[in-house]
């Protein structure tokens, strides 16, 4: 028979009381804990490929560069790069899926919905990653959208600058 000082765990053999509500709070703790880190991960991923993001370019460059601009400035449109674009979307609280619905719907501006459901989504692909938003391994699609967090922007690191 073992003895109270045989338990390497309790040495003292003093009696311990585990209750639900504690073993509750560890596995809460556990499940946040978790949780966070796998949603870090996934934010971490990105919600775009590079692929795409060039593509959407180049959809950009023969549809949008009229009255956006080259390099997303704006001009008889509003710039769609840096804190201008950011504070636009902060001001309106603009989700990835309304911004999607608005530029199927309105743009371009002299032909709105003539894009394709890919063109449109490989747009903003080519936003996002004009404006620091990290790419990832599968594409931007329409049922992804409410993944998406476009503010805050994401914070530009020494090696992005």
């Amino acid at each position: 028979m073992e003895t109270a000082s045989d338990d390497p765990i309790n040495p003292r053999g003093a009696t311990t009381r585990r209750t639900g509500s504690s073993l509750a709070g560890i596995l809460v703790l556990g499940l946040v804990t978790f949780g966070a880190l796998g949603y870090a991960a996934a934010a971490a991923s990105g919600d775009y490929t590079a692929q795409q993001a060039q593509v959407g370019q180049k959809v950009f460059q023969r549809n949008c560069v009229e009255c956006h601009g080259a390099n997303l400035q704006g001009g008889a449109g509003p710039t769609l790069k840096g804190r201008p674009f950011e504070s636009s979307l902060e001001y309106s609280n603009m989700s990835a899926k309304r911004l999607f619905k608005f530029v199927s719907k309105r743009m371009p501006y002299n032909n709105p919905g003539s894009l394709t459901e890919k063109q449109y989504l490989d747009v903003l692909a080519y936003l996002l990653s004009e404006n620091g938003f990290p790419e990832g391994d599968q594409p931007l699609r329409k049922d992804t959208l409410g993944n998406v967090k476009l503010v805050p922007f994401p914070k530009k690191t020494a090696s992005s600058q």
